[in-house]
């Protein structure tokens, strides 16, 4: 059986992973940003394209 583990350790255990979890976290919000800035230049792109339909 395994020892009980002190709230303690856990805590520092926690803790030494927070900033690898942070990173990822960036990483994952820096590319739907990316995607999202894409997405957002093409609606753009389709409307001002609608808009000149639209205006002959």
């Amino acid at each position: 059986m395994k020892k009980p583990v002190s709230p303690r350790e856990n805590i520092s255990k926690n803790t030494m992973l927070l900033p690898q979890n942070d990173i990822i976290i960036e990483n994952y919000l820096q590319n739907y940003l990316k995607v999202f800035s894409q997405l957002n230049m093409q609606i753009k792109d389709l409307k001002n394209r609608v808009d000149k339909l639209v205006a002959e």
